[in-house]
């Protein structure tokens, strides 16, 4: 299960969150952070376990919101960039800053005939 916790920014606060995660024996898959806001996978959360949390949530102080979601903002993002980079005809890749190729589209990796993730740009 993926939640959302919306909370008034303080020292500390994701801390008291994700403790009340951990004191639940609830394992993370993810956690991302977008101030004020944290967003959870955690995929043992069950719903008999959701209400007791959301009021252990609410409880600590800042802490304005908890709602279930579908997906985490960062997956949405992956999603739709690997849609978009589908989608395009052109060849496209990106490269870190030694050159290296992180990510290319399938009109690249058609164009170049193999996945060129992780080679160097000198090589294509």
């Amino acid at each position: 299960m993926r939640i959302h916790v919306s909370f008034i920014d303080r020292v500390g606060i994701t801390q008291e969150v994700l403790a009340l995660l951990g004191g639940r024996n609830l394992n993370l898959d993810a956690v991302e952070m977008v101030p004020p806001n944290v967003y959870i996978d955690a995929p043992t959360l069950s719903p008999e376990v959701l209400e007791e949390l959301r009021d252990a949530l609410l409880s600590v102080h800042g802490v304005q919101a908890m709602t279930v979601v579908d997906i985490l903002p960062g997956q949405r993002r992956h999603l739709q960039l690997d849609a978009l980079l589908a989608a395009m005809t052109d060849p496209v890749l990106a490269l870190d800053s030694a050159g290296k190729v992180l990510l290319a589209n399938p009109a690249l990796i058609a164009l170049y005939g193999r996945e060129p993730a992780g080679g160097s740009i000198a090589e294509l």
